[in-house]
């Protein structure tokens, strides 16, 4: 995890807008199958378009539904209040440049906005839960570069694509330390028989994955060998070979490195 992190740090502190994006599917009975349908409708998601304004059906809090709107921006809300204003929270997240291109190329031309172009980067992880012995919960927990896109269009688009209206969005706490968190976590089981299940259908499957321009962009940050004792890495190592070539990723430090270790 603490690798994973690392690994991420950087170019996610660069986001200027983080926003944690989680995504549900209806409970399947093959943890596989589930990642694949959450990772399948997230690629076709990232696809797709939004309409400046929509309505989507969402839960009330109790047992019933209520109709959410979203507008591009006030005057189109056809004198109903909309929940969603969706040019002046731009404006007030400083975006004033992005709201006047959106509208220009896509808005007034009667065009929906493309989600890739809202959404331009982030980094993705799969968590899957066993609910009992047949069932298994799958969520898509998404770190986006995301200024503003409308709760509930979100919704619409992924419930048109997976039958499912569960999402949530989220911009405070540690984002990069949760998303990471979520797919290294050990996962609990009902018998050692769904152990086997789980840990046989998803051998070699990546869980965590960076899309948009973060992808192909993320470069490993050198390892140095450190001393055990210390955890410095010294100006001089004695560098006779490795034990497992996969986990020869380590390189060693320069004349102009850290100082030697204690006598």
């Amino acid at each position: 995890r603490g690798k994973a992190i690392e690994k991420y740090r950087l170019p996610i502190e660069a986001f200027d807008y983080p926003a944690l994006l989680t995504l549900t599917i209806e409970n399947v009975s093959d943890p596989e199958q589930g990642k694949e349908a959450v990772q399948g409708a997230f690629g076709r998601l990232r696809r797709r378009v939004i309409p400046p304004s929509g309505t989507v059906e969402r839960p009330d809090g109790e047992g019933g539904t209520k109709t959410v709107r979203w507008v591009w921006k006030m005057g189109d809300d056809g004198g109903e209040p909309a929940d969603f204003y969706w040019k002046s929270a731009l404006c007030e997240a400083g975006e004033y440049d992005l709201a006047r291109r959106l509208q220009k190329k896509y808005v007034d031309q009667g065009r929906g906005i493309p989600f890739s172009e809202l959404v331009p980067a982030g980094l993705y992880g799969i968590d899957i839960k066993q609910q009992d012995s047949e069932r298994y919960h799958v969520h898509l927990h998404a770190l986006c570069e995301m200024p503003f896109v409308p709760q509930a269009a979100i919704a619409s688009i992924w419930e048109d694509l997976t039958d499912a209206s569960v999402i949530d969005v989220r911009r405070r706490g540690d984002l990069l330390a949760e998303t990471i968190g979520y797919v290294c976590k050990a996962p609990e089981f009902e018998t050692v028989e769904d152990e086997v299940e789980y840990l046989t259908a998803l051998k070699g499957s990546r869980l965590m994955q960076p899309f948009g321009e973060l992808h192909g962009n993320i470069s490993d940050a050198p390892s140095l060998l450190e001393c055990s004792n210390c955890g410095r890495a010294p100006q001089f190592w004695n560098y006779l070979g490795l034990v497992d070539e996969a986990y020869d990723n380590m390189t060693v430090a320069t004349s102009e490195g850290d100082r030697p270790p204690p006598k």
